[in-house]
């Protein structure tokens, strides 16, 4: 390969043996294995971006389920059942954000089965929140 460049890394022994059997078993080198996961990084980074997000296909509650909602960083959506979506928000823990959630009540004013759909993110929440903003033009986010 052109441009290669060695990296050295530390592993416990438990993950050394695991490297070591997946290598082994689907025919590749300790080498190979570690570059085709390195390389399946690229996908992940780029796979959902403000542009490419479909709501209706993230995780979702029912807004009434609030006491479910995970402790996560998350850029969320309130989605009507016909899959309006009302608002864009972000947070670092769903969980915690929903006890007093401003635009709660008024989601659940608009169509009682609403639901709350979310991506998790930990970084660049709001750069990602303020694209789909944009993009879908809430009628929740323009109001107070």
């Amino acid at each position: 390969m052109t441009n290669e460049r060695a990296i050295t890394i530390r592993v416990t022994e438990a993950e050394a043996e695991l490297l070591a059997s997946y290598a082994e078993q689907n025919g590749q080198s300790q080498s190979e294995v570690l570059r085709s996961h390195i390389r399946s990084l690229e996908s992940r980074l780029r796979r959902v971006t403000p542009e490419s997000v479909d709501p209706f296909l993230l995780p979702s509650l029912p807004l009434s389920r609030r006491d479910m909602f995970p402790p996560v960083a998350a850029v969320y959506f309130f989605m009507t059942e016909a899959g309006q979506i009302l608002y864009v928000g972000q947070c670092a823990n769903l969980g915690i954000r929903f006890g007093n959630h401003p635009k709660f009540e008024s989601a659940i004013a608009s169509d009682p089965h609403a639901r709350m759909h979310w991506l998790e993110r930990r970084t660049n929440r709001e750069g990602f929140e303020a694209k789909c903003i944009a993009r879908f033009a809430p009628p929740l986010n323009g109001r107070k």
